[in-house]
C-alpha cells in the first residue's frame, strides 16, 4: 500500500490475475488485498466461498456482505458483527431469510419492523426475537 492508502497498481494487477483463475487464492493474499472491495468482489465472482477469506474491512462492507449472504445463507455468520447492529442490513437479510433474525443485535431483535417481517414469513422465527418483543400482542398474533 502506498502513502496515499491505495494498493500499488502492480499488486492489484498481480492479485486480480490470480483471483480470476481461483477466487480462493484470496486466502493467501496480503491484508491490503483482502480488504480491497474490488478484489474481494472479483474473488467472490469466481468462488463465493472466497468471502470467508475477506478482511474485516471487506466483511463490514454492506454490499459485499449482502452479496455473500444472498449466495449462501451460511455467510451471514461470517460478516462483521457490526452489520448485525444495522437495521437496514438486517431488514434486508430478514426479507430474504426470516431466520436471519437470530444473528441480529439485541436492539434489532427488539425492532417491531424487523421482527414483524420475520414472523410474517416464518411464524416460528419469533424464537429469535428479543424477549420483550415476544410478548407484544401484534407480534404474537402474527406468529400464531
Amino acid at each position: 500500500m502506498n502513502a496515499s492508502g491505495h494498493i500499488d497498481p502492480a499488486t492489484v494487477e498481480f492479485w486480480a490475475a490470480k483471483l480470476e483463475v481461483n477466487g480462493l487464492e484470496l486466502e493467501h493474499a496480503p491484508d491490503e488485498v483482502k480488504n480491497d472491495k474490488a478484489l474481494v468482489s472479483l474473488a467472490m465472482e469466481h468462488d463465493i466461498n472466497a468471502f470467508q477469506f475477506a478482511g474485516e474491512k471487506a466483511k463490514r462492507d454492506r454490499e459485499i456482505a449482502m452479496k455473500a449472504f444472498k449466495a449462501n445463507r451460511d455467510n451471514l455468520g461470517k460478516v462483521s458483527p457490526e452489520l448485525y447492529k444495522s437495521k437496514q442490513f438486517m431488514l434486508e437479510c430478514v426479507k430474504e431469510y426470516a431466520y436471519a433474525l437470530r444473528f441480529a443485535d439485541d436492539v434489532i431483535k427488539n425492532d417491531i419492523d424487523i421482527v414483524t417481517e420475520a414472523v410474517n414469513q416464518k411464524p416460528d422465527a419469533i424464537q429469535y426475537a428479543h424477549p420483550d418483543m415476544r410478548n407484544q400482542r401484534t407480534v404474537i398474533q402474527k406468529a400464531v
